[in-house]
């Protein structure tokens, strides 16, 4: 039998009892979810941003930290957009901000674009305009995402209702 693929959707939901929670939450790219995570290491992606593309372990997920944003605000502000759009060109896996940093919403909608195209080829609109109310008995962040997204591709608007 198979083994199952550790996605971005595990992630999201990783329980690390008696540690500090990691604390992630889902800002865009939602149609990525089900992405794999088939390396379990990490990757600073600062030389990549700076054109630098040799040995890029792009099959990584991708850090963002303090240096790596402010390269990134650097970039916005000389409108030099088309270093993150090569870095979309490679399949990475995602892409975490440290320290609450948010990315732009240029950033956002390149990575969403990038993720469309590769993905979506037609788009079915089965629940434009229709509402449907999430309510779980046990919380489950993996379970709340799927339906939030699956629901949310198809026109959808998902609202969560919690106690």
């Amino acid at each position: 039998m198979a083994e199952k693929a550790f996605t971005i959707l595990d992630l999201l939901a990783l329980d690390l009892k008696g540690h500090n929670s990691l604390n992630l939450r889902c800002i865009g790219g939602r149609r990525g979810l089900d992405r794999p995570i088939t390396v379990p290491d990490l990757n600073r992606p600062g030389l990549v941003l700076s054109g630098f593309y040799e040995s890029f372990a792009h099959q990584r997920v991708q850090v963002f930290g303090r240096g790596e944003y402010a390269f990134l605000k650097k970039l916005h502000a000389e409108n030099r957009l088309d270093l993150v759009q090569a870095l979309f060109t490679y399949p990475i896996p995602c892409c975490i901000f440290t320290h609450s940093l948010e990315p732009s919403s240029q950033f956002l909608e390149i990575a969403e674009n990038v993720k469309v195209q590769a993905k979506n080829n037609e788009t079915h609109l089965r629940f434009l305009g229709k509402t449907i109310a999430l309510i779980f008995e046990k919380r489950s962040t993996r379970t709340r995402c799927s339906f939030e997204t699956a629901f949310g591709e198809e026109g959808g608007h998902p609202v969560f209702l919690s106690n």
